[in-house]
């Protein structure tokens, strides 16, 4: 049996951050130690933890991840004005202390091992022991997320369970997948069904007659206060899915620092130049990221959603972009636009071994 001797560390900055991006990030830069980085600043009243392990001979041989966060149940009702009246008096109502091996920002597997000396059994057990002497005040634990589509998530979900962990389906994530050469003609005929297809040619002269147009702007901080962020806060409000907690204007700020002329918004703009609704893309190496969308509800008859999601294609397609990472929600119309969605699995536990015995099914409406 391996010896590992753990490192604990409470920053991306604490450590080398090649060990995490050539590990855990990989190939994709929006689980990167920059990218961790950006998310460590808009939680920074919250707890990260990279556990770092390593062999006799310090060599690295697993690294973890945990997030102690909040998750709000009444999260869709946060601007409702008798919660409000309740949390001024208790800041915690119906707030559950969480930690999850991913962020609310991230998703996929914030884990590694390796292979050649160890199993995920191991692994596994080796993790758990380092999250109960480290992590503390949280009542349930999260791990995320094992996709469909990658190694060995069957055995990992199988092995959690033998640590009174339960399964859950939670939400499926979206990726478009271009051809080298493509064209958006050859993509459109191609990888988008016939019916989508003429819907989407519907939509194209619809924008011609109403002088909808498109344009890419870089410097977009400017419009942060006024424009974007208005936008973004009503699709927040009305997400349905998966609402989050709304990002601060620091995240803007961040990501433009840190992606300089690769972060960027496509913004839809009516015949008075009024900008309708807005994506914010974020491009590295041949990945693209429609990271979050803003828009104006009110403005629904100019199909908003599908310009600013085939846009971001056509762009993808003239500018050498493989994959569009779509994250998560909204699967069934981002699959109309040729998007292949992944099942996502998570295990979840109680923290408390007398309440998991009792209650640990009822983990499975979390997600």
């Amino acid at each position: 049996m391996i010896n590992i001797i753990w490192k604990v560390y409470t920053s991306i900055n604490d450590f080398d951050k090649l060990i995490w991006d050539d590990k855990i990030a990989v190939k994709n830069p929006f689980s990167s130690s920059s990218f961790m980085k950006i998310v460590e600043n808009i939680h920074s009243d919250e707890f990260f933890y990279y556990f770092v392990g390593e062999d006799l001979s310090n060599n690295i041989v697993a690294l973890g991840f945990m997030h102690i966060t909040s998750l709000d149940l009444l999260q869709k009702y946060s601007d409702q004005f008798i919660l409000k009246k309740i949390r001024n008096f208790s800041p915690r109502f119906l707030k559950l202390r969480i930690g999850m091996t991913a962020t609310w920002e991230t998703y996929g597997q914030h884990f590694w091992y390796d292979s050649s000396v160890l199993d995920y059994e191991i692994f596994v057990k080796e993790f758990i022991g380092q999250i109960k002497k480290n992590c503390k005040n949280h009542l349930v634990q999260v791990f995320r997320d094992y996709l469909e589509d990658s190694n060995n998530f069957e055995l990992y979900l199988s092995e959690n369970n033998k640590h009174q962990f339960v399964t859950s389906e939670s939400v499926s994530f979206s990726k478009i997948f271009i051809e080298k050469g493509a064209t958006e003609e050859s993509f459109l005929y191609t990888s988008i069904k016939k019916k989508h297809r003429n819907y989407l040619k519907k939509i194209f002269k619809d924008k011609a007659e109403k002088k909808i147009t498109v344009d890419f702007v870089k410097d977009f901080l400017p419009l942060l206060d006024e424009v974007l962020y208005p936008l973004y806060s009503k699709v927040n409000k009305n997400a349905k899915e998966y609402q989050t907690a709304l990002l601060p204007k620091s995240f803007f700020h961040d990501i433009k620092k840190t992606w300089g002329d690769n972060s960027f918004i496509l913004v839809i703009k009516d015949e008075a130049k009024t900008i309708l609704a807005f994506v914010l893309l974020l491009k590295e190496k041949e990945v693209l990221n429609p990271f979050l969308i803003g828009m104006d509800y009110s403005k629904r008859e100019h199909n908003l959603w599908y310009h600013c999601t085939w846009e971001s294609i056509v762009y993808a397609i003239n500018n050498d972009v493989r994959i569009i990472d779509l994250g998560a929600t909204n699967t069934e119309m981002k699959m109309k636009l040729g998007a292949r969605a992944f099942k996502n699995y998570i295990s979840l536990r109680f923290t408390n071994k007398t309440i998991n015995f009792f209650f640990k099914d009822l983990l499975k409406h979390l997600s």
